[in-house]
């Protein structure tokens, strides 16, 4: 395995991955109904996460995950791509948020305080680069709120999820 942090959004092979990075990716109609669509309670702030929530519900319905390296995309609209997010008070709750809604409902109990403390972590990095404890704030209010938004089933307006049996 390769612990490069780049995306290899540059590789050039085709392989099975467990999910994919925020970024544009294709999937088949029937999947995406099977699996209930995107999440919009992931929707806030820069909408961390909501692929890979989507990638796990996929999974847990048998299906397979491909990336292709030969797909390429250029963007026409926004050429620095991705979310631009200038409220980082708001980034850090919906950050911590949307962690939340992946650990209570995807993460078994054992696996629950390692990524409790991988968020505790991250907003100590915040807090140190910006040298502002207020950081924390925010991140546990969004952490708390998640916790509770995970009690509801995924929300799309579009699709209804099917059972997924973990």
């Amino acid at each position: 395995m390769d612990r490069d942090p780049s995306p290899q959004f540059a590789a050039k092979g085709d392989c099975l991955v467990q999910h994919v990075a925020g970024c544009n990716f294709s999937i088949w109609r029937p999947v995406l109904q099977a699996a209930g669509g995107f999440d919009e309670a992931l929707a806030t702030g820069a909408a961390l996460y909501e692929e890979t929530e989507l990638c796990l519900r996929v999974q847990k319905l048998g299906f397979g995950i491909a990336f292709s390296g030969s797909a390429r995309l250029q963007h026409l609209a926004a050429g620095m791509g991705g979310c631009r997010v200038p409220d980082l008070s708001k980034y850090l709750s919906s950050l911590a948020y949307n962690r939340a809604i992946l650990i209570r409902r995807n993460l078994r109990w054992f696996q629950v305080p390692v990524a409790c403390l991988r968020l505790l972590l991250l907003l100590v990095s915040y807090a140190a680069h910006y040298r502002d404890l207020s950081i924390f704030r925010p991140g546990i209010a969004g952490f708390a709120s998640g916790l509770q938004a995970a009690k509801q089933p995924p929300i799309c307006s579009k699709y209804k999820a099917a059972a997924v049996h973990a």
